[in-house]
């Protein structure tokens, strides 16, 4: 899925506009870690507008955008009803509605670390 919104500059000075994509759950059925988060930044874009000029500013919504890390330190896609919010970083907001099907998936197990005797190097 993929969200584009229209950015514009109405004044009369060029400038730059960073534009935010979050997501946050808005179901009591999301469970995991998504029931202690407000709000998760998964993109951002800068666009550089002259003055009067628009253009798009445009995010990919997927799965694997909306995953969280588990307690175990895995990255997983937990189902369920979440919001995607487009923000200016102010007062400036859209927000379009996501439905996660599906069971939970890990996307990406946990790396396990090297133990401490694997190590080689020194020590000052």
């Amino acid at each position: 899925m993929t969200i584009s919104v229209t950015v514009s500059n109405d004044g009369d000075v060029a400038g730059d506009e960073v534009v935010f994509a979050f997501f946050r759950p808005v179901s009591t059925g999301v469970t995991g870690p998504g029931t202690l988060l407000n709000k998760q930044l998964f993109d951002y874009q800068r666009v550089s507008l002259e003055p009067l000029e628009s253009t798009r500013a445009s995010f990919t919504v997927t799965r694997s955008s909306m995953a969280l890390v588990d307690e175990k330190g895995n990255v997983v896609s937990f189902p369920g009803s979440y919001e995607v919010i487009v923000s200016n970083g102010g007062s400036e907001r859209l927000t379009f509605n996501v439905e996660v099907k599906g069971g939970e998936a890990i996307l990406r197990a946990r790396v396990q670390p090297f133990p401490l005797s694997e190590a080689s190097g020194t020590a000052d």
